[in-house]
């Protein structure tokens, strides 16, 4: 059915060129109009999805680290002297989770004292779960830096991952989930790339206007 159904398409294609609608007009108007998206759809395969294929080994590598869930807490803020002046306190006998409520700036603290509950390696910025899964529990962490800040980590409990199945089952799973990640981060460093080169005005005049309609 799928080559069938490959095979009339084909022929449907053929008999366009035949007829000359590809020098329609209204063709060559659609065309220009989906330009952007088509120069967008070939720049991302060859500078992001071409470039972000993973080997057996780090698959492999992940699946290792699926061995076990950690439950951690975590304060963050916006400057190293901050996360040490914070690190000094709890050393000092300050209670962690109050800490996370009275200073982190991600906003779920204030609900959740900075408990991220049970989470499996994949599930955080690197820089943080390569510190908190080599950590053992009741310990605190120096702080990391991440794009996000400077994180102070409390390791509450490591258990192991029932979730993680046998890995002929997972391989596949864990690729694509790696491939998305390597992608995220391509695309993440290409638009810092372009920024730098290719400066940015804001109209702020319009912007305004815009605002005040609204």
């Amino acid at each position: 059915k799928i080559l069938d159904s490959m095979i009339v398409n084909r022929l449907l294609v053929q008999a366009a060129y035949e007829k000359g609608i590809d020098g329609d007009e209204d063709v060559a108007r659609v065309v220009l109009a989906n330009k952007d998206k088509f120069l967008l759809d070939v720049l991302y395969q060859r500078d992001i999805a071409d470039k972000a294929k993973v080997t057996d080994t780090e698959v492999k590598d992940f699946y290792n680290k699926l061995e076990y869930k950690i439950r951690a807490s975590n304060i963050i803020v916006n400057s190293e002297d901050t996360a040490n002046m914070i690190l000094d306190s709890i050393k000092n006998g300050a209670n962690f989770e109050q800490l996370a409520y009275d200073h982190s700036i991600d906003p779920s603290a204030k609900r959740n004292r900075g408990d991220l509950r049970y989470f499996t390696y994949g599930a955080r910025v690197d820089e943080f779960q390569d510190a908190a899964f080599q950590m053992e529990p009741g310990q605190v962490s120096p702080p990391v830096k991440s794009k996000y800040g400077y994180h102070i980590i409390k390791l509450v409990d490591r258990e192991k991952n029932d979730a993680r199945k046998d890995f002929d089952s997972m391989k596949d799973q864990l690729r694509q989930q790696l491939e998305r990640k390597k992608q995220m981060e391509l695309i993440e460093a290409y638009m810092n790339q372009l920024k730098d080169v290719y400066k940015i005005s804001v109209d702020t005049g319009t912007v305004q206007l815009v605002v005040h309609k609204r």
